[in-house]
């Protein structure tokens, strides 16, 4: 089995495509991502943003189970609610 970990992407779309190019490369079976997912932020609306036009979608197309750890920059109902997909 092959698992790709990486953690600290902070919403940066650059590292995400560099890590989707990385799993497909290696032909993973499986991601973990240790944490923060998200750029810090106050504002819950610009977490929520990322997550529903870019995160979910990106997960959706890795087409591999994906197992995910709250970060400090991750905002708790955000988290919850990225879990629900």
């Amino acid at each position: 089995m092959r698992i790709v970990y990486a953690s600290d992407l902070h919403s940066n779309k650059e590292l995400y495509h560099t890590l989707y190019e990385l799993i497909y490369r290696e032909n993973a079976d499986e991601l973990i991502l240790g944490g923060d997912l998200f750029e810090h932020s106050r504002f819950i609306d610009e977490q929520f943003l990322f997550l529903h036009d870019f995160l979910i979608p990106f997960f959706k197309s890795t087409k591999i189970p994906i197992s995910i750890i709250a970060g400090n920059t991750d905002i708790a109902v955000v988290f919850e609610e990225l879990k629900k997909t």
